[in-house]
């Protein structure tokens, strides 16, 4: 059982309260404080809870939304063992946190790397708690908004141990219980190598992006909504392209004109070698 489906009764007294007084309209703290119960700390502690059930969205700091049931259905995601560690001593320090990328993914891949980078994004102006709460491990070690060659040379500093690449964001959509949807996760980690330089081959990326695409229910408007958010929508409308000729691919998300990028051209030269 989810814990959305298990979700406490203190819990869904609070949702019931917060979707009777602001419906689907952004709120903020202040708003939400004035009608929940318990003291200031108790508060936050319920928005916490509720933004990391999936019964709220957290668009920045301080500002919630109840999530919309256009959302559903919510297909349950599978997470490495360090990305269950993380989520564990995040969750405990009461951090806002997205495990994403590889970590979400990485069941769809056609090539198993022997090693990866673990990919995560934290509340803005909370990274060194992050790096200090995941660092008491002394298996896991935190890189703060890297580029490419501190990846690389973290990576030869840190032999046997997990390297976390950490970001800060203040964009918590489209994650459920501290982890990335599969929309959300194909989205970070296709930014984070087109993008960022993120150490990991991309026509392995679009190898994952099609086994996801043709063994699971992807929420389309989801992948959108996120990836436009992003900047990547016309790469993501070309893959899904390319996918069409092999797999059943809804016809709406087809008719935008792709607008050519040297981001394309990459991806055109992947499609080349690429057999689906």
């Amino acid at each position: 059982m989810s814990e959305k489906q298990g979700l406490p009764l203190y819990l869904r007294k609070c949702i019931r309260v917060l979707k009777r007084n602001f419906n689907s309209q952004p709120f903020t703290a202040g708003e939400a404080r004035r009608i929940l119960p318990g003291s200031k700390s108790y508060q936050y502690f319920l928005l916490f809870r509720l933004v990391h059930a999936g019964r709220l969205e957290r668009f920045g700091p301080g500002v919630y939304q109840v999530t919309k049931a256009i959302e559903e259905p919510r297909i349950s995601v599978y997470l490495t063992d360090v990305g269950k560690k993380i989520k564990k001593y995040l969750t405990k320090e009461g951090i806002y946190f997205i495990i994403t990328g590889l970590d979400v993914l990485i069941v769809f891949a056609h090539h198993l790397p022997f090693r990866f980078f673990h990919l995560l994004y934290v509340e803005k102006a909370s990274e060194e708690w992050t790096q200090e709460t995941l660092e008491r491990d002394p298996h896991l070690r935190c890189l703060i908004n890297p580029n490419r060659r501190e990846i690389s040379i973290g990576s030869d500093m840190a032999q046997g141990v997990e390297l976390i690449v950490l970001r800060p964001t203040s964009s918590f959509y489209a994650v459920e219980d501290g982890v990335a949807t599969l929309e959300r996760a194909l989205t970070d980690l296709y930014f984070e190598i087109s993008r960022k330089d993120f150490i990991f081959d991309l026509a392995e990326f679009v190898r994952i992006f099609y086994n996801v695409t043709s063994t699971r229910v992807i929420n389309y408007p989801r992948l959108f909504r996120y990836a436009n958010r992003r900047n990547v929508g016309n790469e993501i409308t070309y893959l899904l392209k390319e996918f069409s000729k092999n797999i059943d691919i809804p016809e709406e998300y087809l008719k935008k004109k792709i607008k050519f990028s040297e981001y394309i051209r990459k991806l055109e030269g992947i499609s080349e070698v690429i057999r689906w």
